[in-house]
Parts: C-alpha cells; structure tokens; sequence
C-alpha cells in the first residue's frame, strides 16, 4: 500500500466515527415518534396538599427585650440613644396695656439716675425708671427723644407731646 492509501483508510475510519457520535447525538436529543402517542393521553391531575396548620410560639414578656434596648443594634457603640431634653413650657401670653391713656409728662435726668413722670388719663402721677415694669410695658431707656418701652415683640416711645399754639401773631 502506498502512504495514500492509508491516509484515505484513516479519512475512512474518522468519517464512521464521525457518523456514529452525530446518530447518538440524533437520537439523544430529537424525541422519538412513538411519543407522538402520548399527545391523545389524559395528563395526570397533581394532588395538591393542604399545608399543615400553623403553630406560633408564645410571645416572649416584654422585659425579656430590655437587654435590646439597653444596647441598639443600629448605634454604632451600642449605647441608647441620648434622652430629648423636655419640651419648654409654653410661654404665658403677655398682655399689654393701652398706651393711648398715658401721656409722659416730663423726664428727669443726672448722672446716677433717671425718671420718668407719665400719668394716665385721670389717675395720679407714676414715677418710673428703667427696668420697671407697668402694664405689661417694660422701661427700656430715658432720654431727650422720651421713653422707650418694649412689651412681647413691640417696641414704642413714649414722647412729651408737643403744644399747639394756635394764637395769631401780632
């Protein structure tokens, strides 16, 4: 034999192994006829089960998750949150008495102290100095412009009014 004969021997013999593993392959994978049959059977109905009643466990007392709270999974030391401080007590409204009944009559001034003279309509004089408190008002300061009063968020200046001279000249 030459070396070409043997060389188509060995074409021959991979081509048959060839076509035996594509066979296998064609009946491994494609389904057979015969299952065909099978198409025209009832399919078989599933039994299904009901699941097996529910058992829960007692609850555990609610002291047995205080040593939870004393160390909070979700804070990275592991220590309680800190505790709010108490919400402040609601301020009492502040109520404020009428300006328009009082009129500053006159100041007094020197180096150590200063005065206030005001008189509300019909009522005897008040002598007043700053930091006092009266009708709500408070004293603020005394100076030449008047005085100045504050109460809640107002401020106001209490002024000697000034005179209308209506009489003609001569």
């Amino acid at each position: 034999m030459t070396p070409f004969g043997e060389l188509s021997l060995v074409r021959k013999m991979a081509a048959g192994v060839a076509a035996v593993g594509f066979a296998a392959m064609v009946l491994a994978f494609v389904p057979s006829p015969l299952r065909l049959l099978d198409l025209f059977d009832r399919p078989p109905v599933p039994e299904v089960k009901a699941p097996p009643a529910l058992k829960l466990a007692p609850m555990p007392p609610l002291a047995a998750f205080d040593v939870i709270a004393a160390r909070p999974l979700f804070n990275a030391d592991r220590k309680p949150d800190p505790v709010p401080p108490p919400p402040e007590a609601p301020k009492p409204a502040i109520v404020l008495g009428d300006l328009t009944q009082y009129r500053l009559v006159g100041t007094v001034r020197d180096a150590n102290r200063q005065l206030a003279l005001v008189q509300k309509t019909g009522a005897q004089l008040l002598t007043l100095k700053p930091g006092d408190v009266f009708e709500g008002w408070t004293i603020d300061k005394i100076d030449d412009k008047g005085v100045a009063i504050s109460g809640g968020d107002q401020k106001q200046v209490l002024a000697i009014p000034k005179a209308n001279n209506r009489a003609q000249s001569p």
